[in-house]
């Protein structure tokens, strides 16, 4: 009688299980996300490598209202476009710090540059594949007269950037709510092979610096359209601004807890390795916080 009971629970508890998981109430423990930071899904667009990431400034008309205009472009403009077209994702970021404070940046981030070529195979001229897209929300951009000068991005600043090297393969969501990314650009020396320079950021510089510091991920991005065509950059995401306040205070400053992990990479920037290919990271540089 008792291994009849025993084997009659058993029984009902695999069957909530099955009944569980095929619900999403529970799921087979995978990869372990890192600290804070959420496991992947599928229907996210990871940046990782061979993505494209475009950075369009909006560009809002002359005396215009603040607050409206973060409403309209929060509550309207970026949930309408985040999903429109396949295989690509929208965020919308704010700079926080740096020489674009405070400026509205479109961050389309497509699977691949095959996927972008299909919507944009021309910088000026885009695919009849994403004009039927796009007719599906003219209905937008005549909402957006009231905020947005034109088209909305700033033709002068608009940049596709091709994601070279990562590191550790992609199994994490970066690009949340919350979460802070810098870009910096890197300025090589006059006599540099670019094709060496690619190959070193590859094998040498991504591996050892874009999972070394917690909390934070370096992606190394080539300009591939735009006004920074064939110049590199490397993008820093921190998962919070806690974070990033954590280790850079303040603008080029760096706290000890900073200091000591650098201390862990800091052969990669000897003159026999990076120092080979840098003449100098650019002065400028900025920070955008993820808004949605």
């Amino acid at each position: 009688m008792t291994r009849l009971i025993i084997s009659f629970i058993t029984s009902i508890s695999i069957a909530i299980s099955i009944q569980s998981l095929s619900h999403g109430q529970l799921t087979p423990q995978t990869d372990i996300a890192e600290p804070g930071v959420p496991e992947r899904h599928q229907e996210e667009y990871l940046l990782q490598d061979g993505s494209v990431m475009g950075f369009h400034f909006i560009k809002q008309k002359p005396h215009f209202d603040v607050d409206r205009n973060r409403v309209f472009l929060s509550e309207r403009y970026f949930p309408t476009w985040r999903d429109l077209l396949p295989d690509s994702r929208v965020y919308h970021l704010r700079g926080e710090r740096g020489a674009n404070v405070d400026s509205q940046v479109f961050c389309w981030i497509f699977r691949d540059l095959e996927t972008r070529n299909q919507y944009w195979p021309h910088p000026d001229r885009p695919s009849e594949k994403y004009l039927i897209e796009r007719r599906k929300i003219d209905w937008l951009y005549q909402d957006s007269t009231f905020y947005l000068d034109n088209e909305g991005w700033v033709d002068s600043l608009s940049n596709d950037y091709l994601v070279v090297a990562c590191g550790k393969p992609v199994r994490n969501i970066w690009l949340t709510k919350g979460a802070v990314v810098g870009m910096h650009q890197m300025i090589l020396k006059k006599d540099v092979q670019k094709e060496d320079f690619e190959q070193f950021i590859i094998n040498v510089w991504s591996p050892n610096r874009s999972d070394a510091l917690p909390g934070a991920k370096v992606f190394f991005l080539k300009g591939i359209r735009g006004p920074h065509q064939d110049v590199y950059f490397f993008l820093m995401v921190l998962q919070s601004m806690q974070v990033r306040d954590r280790y850079f205070p303040s603008l080029g400053g760096y706290s000890q807890d900073f200091l000591d992990h650098r201390a862990n990479w800091e052969w990669l920037y000897s003159s026999d390795q990076l120092g080979q290919y840098l003449e100098q990271f650019a002065d400028e540089h900025s920070d955008f916080v993820v808004v949605k």
